[in-house]
C-alpha cells in the first residue's frame, strides 16, 4: 500500500470512530420503539430537516444527522428539530471545509450504533400524517427492506427499494453482508463472495446492475439484490406521494443547471421552486443562506414559474402545494398558490 492511501485509510478510520462515538452519545435504547429512523442531513440540504421530522410517530425513535454540516447549521438545526436530537458528524478533519460523508458510510454507522431494525430517511422526504408510520411498524420475517417507495430489479424479479425512507431488517443486513462481503459504499469493488452468489444465478457480475437505466450499482443495490436471490422480498407499504412525498434534486439546489425542465415531470424545476418558495417563509428569515445561490441563478419562485409555465401542470407542482398546506403553521405562512 503506497504512503498517500495509507494516510486516506487512517483518515477515514479517524473520522469513523469519532463519529461513531459521536452517534453512540446521543443514541437511546427504547424497549418501546419498534426501530430507529435516521434523517439524513447534508450540507444542501440540513435547512429541510426540520421539516422531515414533522408528524414522527411516538415508537419510532427519531434523530437528525448532520453530514458534514457547519457549526453555525448544527446549532441552527437544533433549535428548529428540539426535542428531536442533532448528530453532527465530521466529514473533514480541515474545520470548516465544506465536504459530507457518502451515503454508504451514513448506512454503516446506523447499523452499528441500532440495537434493532433502523430507518433512513432523506431530509427532503416529508410525512403528512403521523398515523403513515403505522405501515412501518410492522415488517414480516420474510421481507430485507419496508417502506413505500420501490422499482424494479433488472435482472431479477420483484422490487428493490427506493431509499427516500426505508426500513431495513438489522438481523438480516448484518447477516448478509458479512456473508458476502458487502459494502454499502458506491463505486466499491464487488466482493469474490457477492461476484460468486451473482454468477451462480447466471448472471455476470462485471456488469450487473440492480437497477434499470443505471450503469453502476449505487447504494445498497448488492445487498438488495442478495437478499432477493436468497428468497426474501421488499415490502411495499402504501402512501407513496400521497402521505410522503419526496422532493429529491439536492444537486439542483448547489446550482446545477437545469437542462431538461421536463425531466422526470418537471423534477428539476420543482426543486428549484420548492426551495425558492421556503425562502419567503417567516421559518428561514434567519438562515437565507441555504437559499443564496438559488436565489443568484433563479432570481424567485415567480421568476422560475414564468420562465416555465407548463411546469404549472406538472403533478409535482400539486405536490408542492400539499406540502405547503401541510406545513403553513410551522413555515408560518401558507406558500401554496
Amino acid at each position: 500500500m503506497d504512503f498517500k492511501k495509507h494516510l486516506i485509510n487512517l483518515r477515514n478510520e479517524y473520522l469513523r470512530n469519532q463519529n461513531s462515538r459521536q452517534m453512540a452519545k446521543s443514541y437511546r435504547a427504547d424497549s418501546s420503539s419498534a426501530f430507529s429512523n435516521f434523517i439524513l442531513a447534508s450540507i444542501p440540504d440540513c435547512h429541510l430537516a426540520p421539516l422531515a421530522i414533522c408528524n414522527r410517530h411516538p415508537r419510532v425513535n427519531t434523530y437528525v444527522i448532520g453530514n458534514g454540516i457547519s457549526d453555525q447549521q448544527f446549532e441552527w438545526l437544533k433549535e428548529k428539530c428540539a426535542p428531536v436530537p442533532v448528530i453532527k458528524l465530521l466529514a473533514s478533519m480541515r474545520k470548516g471545509r465544506p465536504t459530507y460523508l457518502a451515503h454508504g458510510e451514513l448506512i454503516t454507522m446506523a447499523n452499528k450504533v441500532s440495537r434493532g431494525d433502523f430507518c433512513i430517511q432523506d431530509a427532503d422526504l416529508f410525512v403528512m400524517d403521523k398515523s403513515w408510520w403505522e405501515n412501518m411498524l410492522e415488517m414480516t420475517s420474510d421481507s430485507y427492506a419496508l417502506g413505500p417507495y420501490d422499482k424494479p430489479f433488472a435482472h431479477l424479479d420483484g422490487v428493490l427499494p427506493d431509499t427516500f425512507v426505508v426500513r431495513i431488517q438489522q438481523e438480516l443486513y448484518r447477516k448478509l453482508t458479512a456473508q458476502y462481503n458487502i459494502s454499502p459504499d458506491v463505486g466499491k469493488a464487488i466482493s469474490s463472495e457477492m461476484a460468486t452468489l451473482l454468477q451462480s444465478n447466471k448472471l455476470d457480475p462485471t456488469t450487473y446492475c440492480a437497477e434499470q437505466g443505471k450503469t453502476y450499482n449505487d447504494t445498497l443495490h448488492y445487498y438488495w439484490s442478495a437478499a432477493n436471490i436468497e428468497g426474501y422480498s421488499m415490502q411495499t407499504c402504501p402512501g407513496a406521494e400521497e402521505l410522503t412525498f419526496h422532493v429529491g434534486g439536492t444537486s439542483y439546489i448547489t446550482g446545477a443547471d437545469i437542462q431538461d425542465p421536463s425531466h422526470w415531470d418537471y423534477w428539476p424545476v420543482n426543486t428549484v421552486y420548492f426551495n425558492l418558495k421556503l425562502a419567503e417563509a417567516p421559518f428561514y428569515r434567519e438562515f437565507q443562506g441555504a437559499f443564496k445561490i438559488l436565489k443568484e441563478k433563479h432570481h424567485s419562485a415567480q421568476a422560475l414559474i414564468e420562465k416555465y409555465p407548463e411546469y404549472l401542470k406538472s403533478k409535482r407542482y400539486k405536490s408542492s402545494q400539499k406540502i405547503f398546506r401541510a406545513f403553513a403553521n410551522k413555515l408560518g405562512a401558507d406558500l401554496s398558490a
